[in-house]
């Protein structure tokens, strides 16, 4: 649900833009519903006990966590130098 509400709001928030957002706020949102996804594969999997459900998501996550990471500092950072203009 975290990424599901994640997604929203970047989502509200490129609609709210009208395309004056830099590129890593489409790759921020579009890494959100990756991890939306990701994460209702896992619900899915441990609901019916299937093993490659916690695998695919733990690599998801592995992999996507670093470069959330990075996005999410570069915005927090540009918004707060676009604040103090």
């Amino acid at each position: 649900i975290t990424y599901l509400v994640a997604f929203s709001c970047e989502v509200s928030w490129i609609l709210e833009a009208k395309g004056t957002l830099p590129i890593p706020s489409y790759l921020l949102c579009a890494e959100y519903f990756i991890l939306f996804i990701s994460s209702a594969i896992l619900i899915h999997g441990l609901s019916t006990g299937i093993s490659w459900g916690l695998l695919s998501w733990s690599i998801i996550i592995g992999v996507l966590s670093v470069p959330e990471l990075a996005l999410v500092m570069y915005m927090t950072i540009q918004v707060c130098s676009q604040r103090m203009d």
